[in-house]
């Protein structure tokens, strides 16, 4: 084979890997709130109920006259931000700007931790476009007592979303939690009970139903050239100096 044609291949690669296109058509707003220590937050997310191996994060920038999007891509690992002014169509994706990019930190350990839990639901009273619904977590697919059960309302919705408010429930990634059976839904509310003194309460709306494409042109990338190191690896060097200093 030709040094020609082995360039050609590799380049065609590589754009296959680097372009990339991302679909949205659930744009939601979520807020969370701990009842122990008193803390809550906002947040305006982008979904593609089609694949969740990616969200999108909209952080409103008033002192700057723009919002910001950051573009969660857990299968390659990256991050890319985008800008739209605040006057501009927020359904119109040509109105989305590029601007940078940053490698995305996810540990081996929490990996494995969250792909080998396993939510379990149970339905309870209701109808097929809106019923309550108890979803319990295990640790692993053979224990036989939950973590903790979720109460939650759920909506019936094209695609199944109930990932993302598990996700953001519990601090994890939709990629990588597993659900016994599918389902089409959306929850709305829902509430964890972890002890006496903490409630995690959830609440959720669909602000918008539309399609938002986002395209990143691997001409325009603009990446930091080495990946950063793990937490792991970091806490080792960090040891490491300790011990020096103490020598």
């Amino acid at each position: 084979m030709s040094r020609k044609i082995i360039f050609l291949i590799f380049i065609s690669i590589y754009s296959c890997i680097a372009a990339q296109t991302y679909e949205f058509d659930y744009y939601v707003r979520t807020k969370i709130e701990n009842t122990g220590n008193k803390a809550w937050s906002t947040q305006d997310n982008m979904i593609n109920s089609k694949n969740l191996s990616y969200i999108a994060k909209v952080h409103n920038a008033h002192h700057k006259g723009f919002l910001e999007v950051e573009v969660l891509d857990y299968d390659q690992k990256v991050i890319h931000f985008f800008e739209i002014e605040n006057t501009d169509d927020f359904s119109d994706s040509k109105n989305f700007k590029y601007s940078y990019s940053a490698h995305l930190e996810v540990s081996d350990k929490s990996i494995k931790e969250m792909s080998s839990s396993v939510y379990k639901q149970k339905d309870s009273e209701g109808s097929a476009e809106l019923k309550k619904v108890f979803i319990e977590k295990f640790k692993k697919d053979t224990s036989k007592n939950p973590e903790f059960t979720i109460s939650a309302d759920l909506q019936k919705v094209d695609g199944d979303l109930r990932p993302y408010a598990l996700a953001m429930m519990t601090n994890s990634l939709m990629k990588y939690l597993k659900i016994e059976i599918s389902e089409m839904g959306f929850i709305s509310n829902a509430e964890i009970k972890y002890n006496k003194k903490t409630t995690v309460l959830y609440h959720s709306e669909i602000l918008a139903k539309e399609n938002i494409k986002l395209y990143v042109d691997p001409k325009e990338i603009k990446l930091p050239e080495k990946d950063p190191k793990s937490q792991e690896e970091r806490l080792n060097e960090i040891v490491e100096d300790i011990k020096r200093n103490n020598k």
